[in-house]
């Protein structure tokens, strides 16, 4: 139900902690089971990715899910990346408030004006041509679901 109702959106936040270096647990165990980046679920979606942190490490989380918006088919990946204290709110801040805001507006234009960047239209395309379809292709009949997903999506593809 969850991949059915982000299929139909047209703009995503993901947010997640900063756990030793890497997201929190919950949401790559998401990530994995959602099948993002093989179904291209986030084709022709505008994606924001939070990532608060206490100490250090939020660097690789945020590139991790800017891999992901874009290997998954995202026209934007836009970021939030937040130090706080451990325990805090950080949404008691009115710094943190404002950028929030920011990119809540920034998101909401992305989507009004249709926005993509050219880096990741082309990295999604080597990724999706060089690396996806080809996956596919020598999966078979086995990912003949992968196939229907890409179709209602409108990403084209050679019938297996």
């Amino acid at each position: 139900m969850l991949s059915q109702t982000i299929s139909e959106t047209d703009g995503l936040i993901i947010g997640t902690p900063c756990y030793v270096s890497g997201m929190s647990g919950q949401l790559k165990t998401f990530v994995d089971r959602g099948h993002f980046v093989i179904e291209q679920l986030l084709t022709g979606k505008h994606t924001i990715g939070v990532v608060t942190y206490e100490n250090t490490g939020a660097g690789p989380v945020w590139r991790a899910l800017k891999n992901l918006f874009i290997f998954s088919g995202a026209k934007t990946a836009d970021k939030l990346v937040i130090k706080t204290p451990f325990g805090f709110d950080s949404l008691t801040d009115e710094k943190v408030k404002n950028q929030a805001k920011k990119k809540a507006h920034a998101l909401r234009s992305a989507i009004q004006n249709e926005k993509h960047s050219l880096r990741s239209r082309i990295t999604h395309f080597f990724v999706l041509n060089f690396g996806i379809k080809p996956f596919v292709s020598k999966k078979g009949q086995a990912y003949q679901g992968v196939l229907r997903h890409w179709k209602k999506r409108g990403i084209p593809h050679k019938s297996i």
